[in-house]
């Protein structure tokens, strides 16, 4: 297998703040390319932020929103996983991770399991995935995507596997005390 460089967008998006959030994924994407980077991996619902409960509405996108058009372009001659609010055609909210590819969206991933303990209850807010797929891509390598809970269920990366995924990709985006921002401790998956 080829050397990837991945890079890991670790970043504090702002809570339903769509605009300010993808306008720094396209800062994100540049830095990544201007460093050589072949992958570049963006936190769970980095595009909204996480807790949005009656927000997540507001902040979806169906697939073919202009604004996910225009990120997808840009990731021109660069591979990159990007998590959003995913508006479906029955107008069901998801959690969703999205491979892009060379100016084209690759694959959408819908988060299958849905945590309802402690703070969390998406349940109350988004649908479950029900497909789980590897997919080609331009790396040379199968891709299997999963979001957070997904990987808590050892069958997913299972079956991301034998379905042909040789890197396996799990977005997350959990509560945490602002180690990050501080610059001693570098969070990611």
């Amino acid at each position: 297998m080829q050397t990837i460089r991945v890079a890991l967008a670790q970043m504090a998006p702002a809570l339903g703040q769509l605009e300010a959030n993808l306008s720094r994924h396209h800062e994100l994407l540049e830095q990544a390319r201007g460093e050589g980077a072949d992958l570049v991996v963006f936190p769970e619902l980095g595009l909204t932020g996480y807790l949005l409960q009656d927000l997540a509405g507001e902040v979806a996108m169906r697939l073919d929103d202009p604004r996910l058009a225009g990120l997808t372009a840009a990731t021109e001659g660069l591979s990159a996983v990007v998590s959003f609010v995913e508006e479906s055609a029955d107008h069901r909210l998801f959690i969703a991770a999205a491979l892009l590819e060379d100016g084209r969206l690759a694959h959408v991933h819908r988060k299958l399991f849905l945590p309802t303990y402690g703070l969390f209850d998406e349940r109350r807010f988004f649908a479950a995935g029900d497909v789980l797929r590897a997919v080609p891509s331009r790396l040379g390598v199968g891709v299997g995507l999963a979001i957070c809970e997904d990987f808590w269920h050892l069958s997913v990366p299972q079956i991301l596997a034998l379905d042909g995924a040789q890197i396996l990709i799990n977005v997350s985006s959990s509560p945490g005390r602002d180690l990050a921002a501080t610059n001693e401790v570098g969070l990611g998956t």
